[in-house]
């Protein structure tokens, strides 16, 4: 399309935006509810204790073994962090820090993977495709026997173990030199999966979810404005090598985590703005919480409660712009830049974790952040020791206490 084209495709979605922004007789505000509607208690959170510059950025999701947490960051790799250390995060250096393992050993191409500086570098540059190369490990979840389950979003679902096939030994500082990656599921309808988002593993079988078919995860803005369900929800069985389809169409398949029972799996629905949950032997999918104050991403069960990582608070503009679909698809076809700034434009600033009952979907507590200054876009939170431990692809890892309200 040539230069006059994209100057009247933005002419239009400047005029519908402004019309649908400053006209609130055309459509009603967005549904979902405000914090004076909720029936939980809001804490609002301006302190936070973070890493120093440059280290642990990005961690997407967490695993705990033992007496270490574990994470995946942005430049493709998995370490590992004594507890004992956390103690003082403020003062984390280098030698703190173990390497369990890069996801891009996963590359058929040994030759094309650059050193692990060199994926820092790139992604410290937004330099997506060094995610294709790199690696970009997102869910964890370690089995009954200390393997740990990963799915990274380009390369798939891989597991992690002692080059014998036992689990990892956490008593071990040069774990580099004695651990194994191997992939599990790279394909599916004999296609590579370019969005594998999140796992969790019961017994003899591993649950996990592919957030698009169509968009990898550096273009996952776009999954989730278009929202026509091209997510899914998976089970391999580790012992017959084979992967069932369990729920198909789902609006960006994100987080996913194990009830307490057993019996179901809860799926974050990013798209709709939701947390749904997936009965084991019945086979039925249905919703736990519907119509959030903001959308979820991963969500991580710690006694009873599911704590939901979520990556902005809900949007009214998009609410609304989602009533017209071809504004949708007139967004979606703008040049990657324009895409960008527009998002960048309504996106909100504020960082937001919303705790539910598991049983209810009932909230049970919000964590509210203005302006994002203590967190924000929160991919997942973990529970240890008094704290929540917050993830995020904008920001190092940070923690926040949990009584500090």
């Amino acid at each position: 399309m040539n230069c006059s084209g994209w100057v009247s495709i933005l002419f239009m979605i400047a005029s519908a935006f402004i019309y649908i922004v400053i006209n609130p007789t055309l459509i009603h505000k967005s549904t979902s509810r405000h914090f004076s509607q909720q029936n939980a208690p809001v804490y609002f959170n301006y302190k936070s204790q973070t890493t120093k510059k440059n280290l642990l950025k990005s961690p997407e999701s967490f695993a705990i073994l033992n007496d270490y947490i574990y994470m995946g960051l942005e430049d493709g790799s998995v370490v590992r962090i004594s507890t004992i250390n956390l103690s003082d995060i403020n003062h984390l250096d280098d030698n703190d820090i173990e390497l369990v393992i890069r996801t891009s050993e996963l590359n058929p191409n040994k030759t094309a993977i650059p050193s692990l500086s060199q994926c820092a570098d790139m992604a410290n540059r937004k330099d997506f495709k060094q995610e294709y190369l790199c690696g970009r490990p997102l869910g964890l979840h370690f089995d009954d026997i200390g393997r740990l389950i990963v799915a990274d979003a380009s390369y798939g679902i891989a597991r992690i173990e002692s080059v014998d096939g036992s689990g990892i030994n956490t008593h071990d500082n040069n774990l580099k030199n004695k651990l194994q990656i191997t992939s599990l599921v790279s394909t599916l309808s004999g296609k590579d999966i370019i969005f594998a988002n999140s796992v969790v593993v019961f017994n003899d079988l591993l649950y996990f979810t592919v957030s698009s078919d169509k968009f990898s995860r550096p273009e996952h803005m776009y999954e989730v404005m278009e929202a026509e369900g091209r997510g899914a929800l998976y089970a391999y069985n580790f012992t017959s090598g084979s992967t069932a389809l369990l729920v198909a169409n789902i609006p960006f398949a994100n987080g996913i985590s194990l009830s307490s029972d057993h019996k179901k799996i809860f799926v974050a629905e990013t798209s709709s703005a939701r947390i749904m949950k997936y009965d084991i032997l019945e086979g039925t999918y249905t919703v736990l919480s519907d119509n959030m104050i903001c959308i979820p991403d991963n969500i991580k069960l710690h006694n009873h409660v599911l704590w939901v990582g979520c990556s902005q608070i809900r949007s009214n503009f998009v609410d609304r712009v989602r009533r017209f679909p071809f504004l949708i698809k007139l967004f979606c076809s703008l040049p990657g830049v324009f895409f960008k700034w527009i998002v960048e434009l309504v996106r909100s600033k504020d960082g937001i974790i919303v705790a539910l009952d598991e049983i209810s979907g009932d909230e049970r507590m919000v964590f509210y952040d203005y302006g994002g200054e203590a967190f924000k876009h929160v991919s997942e939170v973990q529970p240890l020791k008094g704290y929540l431990y917050v993830g995020s692809v904008y920001h190092n890892l940070k923690r926040i206490k949990i009584n500090n309200k």
